[in-house]
């Protein structure tokens, strides 16, 4: 149905969307320990640059909105615009010092850039100013692309000539689908860029990465261990392969992870295409006399644990379930030693390791 022909679900969709402000807001911003006047600077300047073009158009009018309440400012947006328009050279060179002493020119600049390109291209005029205010920042040329490539990403646009960077941060999640234009997963595609990028400044990663060859949906964390926006704090537990299956189950019922219900075992297939050795080599696979793969363990000097520690920090070095049964011995199953990368068949139930889940990526 077409509600922009119907007056009365126009309004009530306008109605619902202003809600979102309200109900669904940001988590506390970079700058809401800053005062009072540092705030109410950062907001005036995001608003000035956001009028360039235009009056403050509706959707750039929530964002700030939600910013402003990310801050913790009570203050009406309509007098921020105000002062958008009456900004001295006095002010702004208190806001630069108050910018760099409270270290969130990165937060400024890509809150700028989301916000001057909510309704079209980055106009001309905007552009030359947020690079004028870069160079005021002292950030450098890498770090502005940085910045554009995960404001690009956050609004779904692909930014593949500057840098193909895949990243999600959780502090857009829940707002207007501008925003996040239906990309809202960590990927595993060029994750290898995080490891020399500014990542720490941006928190609230997401707990969970998706691999874009295979779909799969992976835990960031093992299993008894938390996400804390950052990285995986806490001890892995450990299982015997009933144990296991129990968790996986009892996980479910009582209302998933991150929104799902459907986290598994991964099959010792799939837990293998989370091997990382450092060292490019791999000792080659054996065949059991039922032609079933084993081995594999990685070669040389490398790292421990075997795996992308960028995607999953603090992986223990040790031995892993998959959900494969081995066919020549019942009550046995497959695993996988993160300690080396050697693929094992017949580890037996009394047998103890630890988890990863999986589970079919959207």
């Amino acid at each position: 149905m077409n509600t922009t022909s119907n007056p009365k679900l126009s309004t009530l969709l306008q109605q619902i969307n202003n809600l979102k402000t309200e109900f669904l807001p940001l988590p506390e911003h970079a700058a809401s320990a800053c005062d009072t006047h540092t705030k109410e600077r950062y907001l005036t300047l995001l608003a000035s640059l956001a009028m360039a073009d235009n009056a403050i158009s509706e959707a750039e009018s929530r964002l700030i909105s939600l910013l402003r309440a990310s801050m913790g400012l009570e203050v009406r947006n309509s007098a921020l615009y105000e002062q958008a328009g009456n900004l001295d050279e006095e002010g702004l060179k208190d806001f630069f010092r108050a910018i760099k002493e409270a270290d969130i020119a990165k937060s400024f600049i890509l809150d700028a850039l989301i916000l001057c390109r909510l309704d079209g291209p980055l106009n001309p005029e905007a552009a030359e100013v947020l690079g004028h205010l870069t160079e005021l920042m002292a950030l450098g040329e890498e770090d502005l692309k940085v910045l554009v490539g995960l404001s690009c990403h956050v609004l779904g646009i692909e930014n593949d000539t500057l840098i193909p960077f895949k990243w999600n941060t959780d502090f857009y999640r829940h707002w207007h689908p501008v925003l996040l234009g239906g990309k809202e997963k960590l990927t595993l595609k060029n994750i290898d860029l995080a490891s020399s990028s500014p990542l720490k400044n941006f928190p609230n990663l997401t707990a969970t990465v998706v691999d874009e060859k295979t779909g799969l949906e992976w835990m960031r964390c093992s299993m008894g261990q938390t996400w804390d926006g950052s990285t995986c704090v806490g001890d892995a537990k450990i299982y015997n392969l009933d144990e296991a299956m129990a968790a996986v189950e009892e996980l479910n019922k009582k209302g998933g992870y991150c929104g799902h219900k459907d986290w598994r075992l991964p099959t010792i297939e799939e837990l293998n295409t989370l091997v990382y050795c450092s060292s490019g080599k791999r000792e080659p696979f054996k065949k059991t006399g039922y032609g079933e793969i084993y081995g594999g363990s990685c070669k040389g000097e490398y790292q421990k644990p075997t795996i992308n520690l960028v995607a999953f920090p603090n992986t223990p070095s040790s031995w892993f379930w998959s959900s494969s049964p081995y066919a020549n011995y019942g009550g046995s199953g497959w695993a996988l030693s993160f300690d080396c990368g050697y693929v094992v068949p017949g580890k037996e139930n009394g047998g103890i390791c630890q988890l990863r889940l999986v589970r079919a990526g959207q």
